[in-house]
């Protein structure tokens, strides 16, 4: 009795120490939250550039995507204290009809904004869809070793009839309409239905190669000879030369030589307090409380332990 007496007091006295340190963390979250939004509040008086960071793939529901960007854009355009946007990308590509929206957004900022550079800076990577996107802007930068391009359209699957018919598998399809089942991965390819759906993705390639070099203009170097719309990919150095980019250099560089000397602010899209405290954790305020929480567990486990063996050594039932 006495023994199961103990361990409960360890397990209440954990659960309260658990507690504590959440709460901890959560007010140092909600500090280094609120210390960022005044500081953030305070520079939008004063004239700066604002800076979007993009990353990840280009979808719906995602932070890349029309309904997340676009609005960015729009307040930092009609801002006058905004004297020109900086776009920091990341991405593989996604989306292109997200990519075509966040595209014709930047269209129509430059035309109703002639007076404010909209320059696309690029980190790892901008392919696909993200140079759809990049290719809208004022200038492109990007690292001497960042890879630039993708111009081209993919769809891809399995097929798995081949299996299902080793191990003696039937599928079985019903359908209203000759091509409802559409590429079904469980079924022999219909050649039809493969040269109905390439000349679609042919379609959507000529609206991509149409915005690039549409985009980019006399900046664009080379043309379709040179392999540029057949979905290959080059680093920094070689798209400059081809006139994919205009420069190289980082965002701090980059806004410095077309911009000029302003502060940059990060724009960001509205977030929900969860995520707030997950990106502040992450970015490491709650550092001290994340230090709190290791040598907490160090020290309650030394605890446990001691408390457990002086038990066993009492025979304590």
């Amino acid at each position: 009795m006495i023994k199961r007496a103990v361990y409960s007091l360890i397990d209440f006295s954990s659960l309260v120490i658990k507690m504590i340190v959440i709460i901890s963390i959560l007010a140092l979250a909600a500090k280094g939250i609120t210390a960022s939004i005044n500081e953030s509040k305070s520079n939008l008086n004063s004239p700066h550039y604002a800076l979007i960071t993009l990353s990840g793939e280009i979808a719906a529901g995602r932070s890349f995507s029309s309904e997340k960007v676009n609005p960015l854009l729009i307040e930092a355009l009609d801002s006058e204290v905004v004297k020109g946007i900086v776009i920091k990308v990341n991405s593989p590509g996604g989306s292109p009809v997200q990519a075509g929206r966040i595209y014709d957004q930047i269209v129509r900022g430059r035309e109703s904004h002639p007076e404010k550079k909209i320059i696309v800076v690029v980190d790892d990577i901008c392919a696909s869809g993200c140079y759809y996107i990049a290719s809208a802007a004022s200038e492109i930068y990007a690292d001497k070793a960042s890879i630039i391009g993708s111009i081209g359209v993919i769809s891809s699957s399995f097929g798995f009839k081949g299996i299902l018919d080793k191990v003696g598998i039937e599928h079985r399809t019903i359908t209203a309409g000759e091509h409802k089942a559409f590429l079904d991965p469980y079924s022999e390819l219909n050649p039809n239905e493969v040269e109905h759906w390439k000349k679609l993705l042919g379609k959507t390639h000529k609206q991509f190669i149409e915005a690039v070099t549409t985009g980019r203009g006399d900046q664009l170097k080379v043309g379709k000879e040179s392999g540029i719309f057949d979905g290959l990919m080059w680093n920094g150095v070689d798209s400059m030369e081809m006139g994919m980019i205009d420069g190289l250099g980082d965002e701090n560089t980059a806004a410095l030589e077309s911009l000029g000397e302003l502060k940059l602010l990060e724009y960001r899209p509205e977030e929900s307090f969860i995520e707030s405290i997950r990106k502040a954790t992450k970015e490491g305020v709650t550092s001290s409380a994340a230090e709190y929480v290791e040598s907490y567990i160090d020290d309650t486990s030394k605890e446990r332990f001691a408390m457990m063996m002086i038990a066993k050594k009492l025979n304590l039932k």
